[in-house]
């Protein structure tokens, strides 16, 4: 517990138990925060299946609300109810100038041949 909330783990092993325990709170008219301790829920992290649970059971439009971070696009990707592998994210660029110059060239020709990433 954290000051009188309680935590759920949500793993990918565990998700469709994790999204089903997230929907009874909110049913209970408890609010309830989807947090990752590595970046955004649902951008390559688990949370999906909380979402579209969400969704499914109470409706498209139950209030759900991102809380914005460095990037507007990842916010509301996270939020948008769409499985989020239609969006490139190609992991941060190298440090060093030369295999960075590599990495992005690699990446246009992959998008000029409609080639996955």
């Amino acid at each position: 517990q954290l000051a009188g909330r309680q935590i759920y783990a949500c793993h990918e092993w565990n998700e469709e138990k994790a999204a089903s325990n997230m929907v009874n709170i909110l049913r209970g008219m408890s609010a309830v925060a989807l947090v990752s301790d590595a970046g955004t829920p649902l951008i390559s992290d688990p949370g999906f299946a909380v979402l579209r649970r969400v969704r499914d059971e109470l409706g498209e439009n139950f209030p759900i609300r991102p809380v914005p971070g460095p990037c507007a696009a990842v916010a509301a990707l996270s939020v948008a109810g769409a499985a989020a592998g239609r969006y490139l994210f190609a992991g941060f660029p190298s440090r060093n100038p030369t295999k960075k110059r590599r990495e992005i060239v690699q990446l246009l020709r992959q998008a000029r041949a409609g080639s996955p990433a």
